[in-house]
């Protein structure tokens, strides 16, 4: 910075005189050199004055208010000194909001006189920022030097993130001395929380984990007396708390004991994590971030499936908190545990929506309740939670559909069901990367895998000749009136249970000005259609579409009961009121996941199931009128672990 000596004539000398250069490189910054000898008090009131023009004042650099205190910290029994103390630590108040944090670090750098600033400016000391500069010091690897008389009780009250950064040094030879008095601070402040007493385990006193009888080791070295004492308050508050340090004890075993354990261990694990906190809700929070924190690589999968489990619904604020962690791999972690939370509830059917990729979609299911998460299985798939995850992507899109209805409804059934099972092939492929992390991140003794596939149908084979059955000899071939065909090839332990093949006529239903609601009464049902679906398989259904009814976003009823109910309602069955349809049908989702994939329904007809396969034209991946979704469900052992 550049002072003109015929503008501002005091501020040129002073700093000619102080010598101020540029700065050297690096984060220390140490202001100590004189040419000239020091500043009187006299010129640094001079200096100060031309420094009230506010344009000068916008010149003004950090080091050169830091380098005026420096230098009125140098003088003697001035009688313009208390003046020019209370200027200076009013530009310094003034300017603390632009440049409080480059102030505290300038101060850090100075190895000469450090303890006079700090008694010309007091607010440095006690600052939240001087606080910080020393927590970055530390991480560069910068704090070589800690002034001997420099008052620790007189630093600010640490927060709890100043905190984190303090206990990741604590076998630094400075940090240690720093943390042990931040600790006793805060004590002193909230109390010896649970928070505070499991990390001085962790961090300071792993020698006291598990162990009342330990013996406070030795210091290598002391500040002071106020930093031996402070050491000491914290050992006998640590030492005193056995629920703390057993929980501490068992964080540590997956760097310790744990640390070459199969994955099998996690549930036992945190079951035992579980009960040894039982209703300490502090502690409890204290634990999650103790294993998303302080777990070393090796069982990082262990400590994180331990955290969703200790996790409550009410501990979002906490892992917001943790999303700000220090250590940058907690803060990724934590909103991993978040996302298992992130329930996204539809407030018109209150069900989960799991819209994660990764370990967030293999847990999500953790933000169900736990009771439910522990119901045994309804299938022979032999996994609730996979069941739950299943039936919930069918149902958040089924609703998704009903919603949007009234906006799509002149494209068309083969558009809507194009684009209903193109977003839920989508859909699938995130869940079956879910499911891969989840048998990773639970320890579950069984993979599971879920594919759905898509095979166009072309064309030309609308209305063309139909499966004709081994009864049917003699009699036309029924037309191929449908306008979708699911193929379900269920694999078990890598063995195909069989395919089988469903049928599936979809159902719009049409405005109408006088209906109710704007729509119409009934949905339009074509005998003929529905005898050519019954003729070729009894595994037939119709899919409904429009505004949702009676909590079912997408109704399916199977194709004998529609004919049966819509020849009773009307002589000639070509309608079926949408009332009937409402309480006559299952939602898609259950009936995907219960009928169609758990219980097997469809038609294992070998020819039915080779012309829902295959026709004339390519294996596009587009759904189309007479479009072929293949779903594959597998279950088998999990693949070993890559290393």
């Amino acid at each position: 910075m550049r002072w003109d000596f015929k503008r501002t004539p005091a501020l040129w000398s002073v700093f000619k005189k102080l010598g101020l250069r540029d700065p050297p490189r690096g984060r220390r910054l140490i202001l100590e050199h004189y040419e000239a000898g020091e500043a009187s008090s006299e010129e640094l009131a001079k200096a100060l004055f031309e420094l009230r023009d506010p344009e000068n004042r916008a010149l003004v650099s950090p080091e050169q208010i830091l380098a005026l205190a420096a230098s009125a910290a140098a003088v003697r029994d001035a009688p313009e000194l208390a003046n020019v103390i209370a200027e200076l630590q009013q530009l310094v108040d003034e300017e603390w909001d632009r440049s409080g944090s480059a102030f505290a670090e300038l101060a850090l750098g100075y190895s000469r006189n450090q303890l006079d600033i700090f008694n010309v400016l007091p607010r440095l000391l006690g600052s939240a920022e001087f606080l910080d500069a020393i927590c970055d010091a530390l991480e560069a690897n910068e704090l070589d030097f800690l002034n001997p008389c420099l008052p620790l009780d007189r630093l600010a009250l640490p927060n709890r993130n100043q905190l984190r950064r303090l206990f990741q040094f604590a076998n630094h030879k400075n940090g240690s001395i720093l943390i042990h008095n931040a600790v006793n601070a805060a004590s002193k402040s909230v109390g010896w929380s649970p928070w505070l007493k499991l990390f001085c385990v962790i961090w300071l006193f792993p020698e006291l984990a598990d162990n009342r009888d330990a013996i406070m080791p030795v210091a290598r070295n002391f500040h002071s007396d106020i930093d031996a004492a402070a050491r000491e308050k914290a050992w006998k508050a640590a030492r005193l708390d056995a629920k703390s340090r057993s929980v501490a004890a068992v964080v540590m075993d997956l760097n310790g004991t744990l640390r070459d354990a199969a994955p099998d261990i996690r549930q036992v694990y945190a079951d035992r994590l579980r009960r040894l906190i039982g209703n300490d809700d502090p502690l409890r929070q204290a634990a999650i971030e103790a294993l998303l924190w302080t777990v070393r690589e090796r069982q990082r999968d262990t400590a994180l499936y331990a955290a969703v489990q200790l996790a409550l619904a009410n501990d979002r604020e906490l892992l917001s908190e943790l999303e700000r962690h220090p250590d940058r791999r907690t803060q990724y972690e934590a909103a991993q545990v978040r996302l298992a939370f992130e329930d996204a509830v539809e407030p018109e059917i209150g069900w989960t929506v799991p819209r994660r990729v990764g370990i967030s979609d293999g847990l999500f299911a953790m933000a169900l309740s736990h009771s439910e998460t522990r119901e045994s299985a309804h299938t022979w798939l032999g996994d609730r939670l996979l069941e739950r995850m299943i039936e919930q992507t069918v149902a958040a899109l089924e609703a998704e559909a009903a919603r949007e209805y009234h906006r799509h409804h002149g494209s068309g059934e083969e558009k809507l069901v194009e684009r209903f099972f193109t977003k839920l092939s989508t859909k699938f492929e995130m869940l079956d990367r879910g499911l891969s992390e989840m048998a990773s991140a639970s320890g579950r003794a069984r993979r599971t895998n879920i594919s759905i596939r898509y095979r166009s149908v072309d064309k030309a084979e609308e209305g063309s000749r139909g499966v004709l059955r081994e009864n049917d000899s003699g009699i036309p071939p029924p037309n191929f009136s449908a306008d979708l065909c699911l193929v379900v090839n269920p694999m078990l332990d890598g063995k195909s249970l069989g395919k089988r093949a469903t049928l599936v006529q979809v159902k719009r239903l049409y405005p109408s000005k006088n209906g109710p609601g704007g729509w119409g009464v009934s949905y339009r049902i074509d005998p003929i259609q529905t005898s050519d679906l019954l003729r070729q398989t009894s595994s037939a259904v119709f899919l409904f579409q429009g505004p949702a009814v009676n909590g079912r976003g997408l109704p399916v009823i199977p194709a004998q009961l529609v004919d049966d109910l819509a020849h009773h309602q009307v002589r000639s069955g070509k309608a079926l009121r949408a009332t009937t349809v409402g309480v006559a049908s299952k939602r898609l989702a259950d009936w995907f996941t219960y009928d169609l994939v758990a219980l097997r329904i469809g038609d294992p007809h070998a020819a039915l199931v080779e012309k829902a396969e295959r026709g004339p034209g390519s294996e596009a991946y587009d759904l189309f009128r007479y479009g072929t979704v293949e779903v594959e469900v597998r279950v088998s052992e999990p693949a070993k672990r890559r290393e």
